[in-house]
């Protein structure tokens, strides 16, 4: 059994895709009749917005669910799977006009 790594509440930055277990595919039971799960179920996400007074208060919205919703990384279990670039560009107005039909 390997020793498992804690996991560093680091503040969310928009564009990070996160993941947050939703359900486990079984559970298992020893022998005092403790029911323990296996196999999470993960749900992942984008985080679109960081709040302005809470640093680890956001927005996500879950790619499976397809819902916005709100969340606080730092008192629920979700994790950030990859970390968006820092300073993520932003089309201009010309550019958006250019492709607008």
């Amino acid at each position: 059994m390997g020793i498992e790594q804690p996991v560093l509440r680091r503040e969310p930055h928009r564009g990070d895709l996160v993941r947050w277990v939703t359900d486990y595919m079984l559970y298992a039971a020893d022998d005092k009749g403790n029911a323990w799960p296996h196999n999470p179920v993960y749900e992942y996400g984008i985080v679109m917005e960081v709040s302005h007074v809470d640093p680890f208060a956001v927005i996500i919205f879950g790619m499976n669910s397809k819902t916005l919703f709100v969340a606080n990384t730092k008192e629920e279990e979700i994790e950030t799977v990859s970390a968006a670039q820092r300073g993520l560009l932003y089309p201009t107005t010309e550019e958006i006009k250019k492709y607008e039909k």
